[in-house]
């Protein structure tokens, strides 16, 4: 039996702003499923996640339901049936993911002792159901891994106000980071309340850990895995429909 119960947050609280797209970009449709459904897909059919926390925009729920959770529990009947609970988001993604964490904590029959945290971004749609499963079995050993993928292009630091190069990085040490990343309840819930009580702003939670001393351990992820934040991003992720399927990427 499995010494962790897992339990995913799926930030998609955003208002995905740089899309430039009147319809949020979590529910911009990509092969006929918003792509929120998509990222939705392979957690829960995943045996190692028990429950879904989903994160969404303050008046989003019913929504939600309607149009992302309903459907996606339907067309899934052959799984295991799972929980997927509707939790508002902040401001932040920071305060979106401290959001889900606290739903958790007052969960019924959950030992937070003994709980696993996947926090994943809802408008990254091309993770895999065994990319998922072997954060989680790292972080199972490791206590917190994240997915990353190694730098790939020349990487420079720069004077932005000057608009020159400083220095050339060394690109065999940089990673990327990616999601999901898996913590010990505990270990990630320490790291949030730690950035609130000394008003620490981050661009991942794997560096709120980081700021605790904590090790994070990275685990080769995949170039597939992007994140969609422009019109650009979306263009790719039709191509990855239609190579991936076969498909006209609608």
């Amino acid at each position: 039996m499995h010494p962790f119960s897992t339990i995913a947050i799926i930030v998609a609280a955003g208002k995905g702003l740089r899309m430039n797209h009147p319809v949020p970009k979590q529910y911009m449709m990509l092969h006929h499923q918003p792509v929120l459904v998509h990222t939705l897909t392979p957690f829960y059919m995943s045996y190692c996640i028990n429950q879904i926390i989903l994160v969404g925009p303050q008046n989003d729920e019913s929504y939600c339901h309607r149009h992302i959770i309903s459907p996606l529990q339907s067309s899934l009947t052959h799984q295991r049936e799972k929980p997927i609970h509707y939790v508002t988001g902040g401001e932040t993604r920071q305060e979106s993911v401290y959001n889900g964490l606290t739903y958790i904590s007052q969960l019924k029959q959950i030992d937070l002792d003994h709980t696993l945290v996947a926090i994943h971004d809802g408008v990254r749609p091309f993770i895999s159901q065994k990319q998922i499963d072997y954060c989680i079995s790292a972080a199972t050993h490791k206590e917190s891994a994240i997915l990353a993928i190694q730098a790939y292009d020349t990487v420079k630091q720069v004077d932005q106000a000057k608009g020159m190069i400083v220095q050339t990085m060394n690109r065999e040490i940089i990673w990327l980071a990616q999601t999901p990343q898996v913590f010990k309840y505990q270990i990630i819930w320490k790291a949030h309340t730690h950035a609130i009580t000394n008003q620490i702003n981050a661009t991942d939670d794997a560096m709120l850990v980081e700021l605790t001393n904590q090790p994070v351990h990275i685990i080769p992820g995949s170039r597939l895995n992007i994140k969609l934040t422009s019109q650009e991003d979306f263009r790719f992720a039709k191509c990855i429909i239609q190579d991936t399927l076969g498909c006209n990427p609608i």
